[in-house]
């Protein structure tokens, strides 16, 4: 099941940060110090979200649910040898 952070999590986090920062120079009365905890724990949050997106997985598996072979890419040395 793909979700709406699941996608682009950093592109997320930056956003949310953007519009924090405007709302902030627009009047929304908030002190450094909570700016900088409402961003450490977004941050945190779409931490999580990344690294489960980007870490290999132990069985991989293709969009249909099978297992997955992986094949290494040929190297341009053995390309051009044969």
């Amino acid at each position: 099941m793909t979700t709406i952070f699941s996608r682009e999590p950093v592109l997320w986090m930056y956003l949310f940060q953007t519009l924090l920062s405007f709302a902030v120079a627009f009047g929304l009365h908030l002190s450094t110090a909570q700016i900088a905890a409402t961003n450490a724990v977004v941050a945190a949050i779409l931490s999580f979200i990344t690294r489960s997106l980007v870490t290999p997985v132990a069985n991989p598996r293709t969009a249909q649910g099978e297992p997955a072979t992986l094949v290494p890419a040929a190297s341009p040395t053995v390309a051009m040898q044969g």
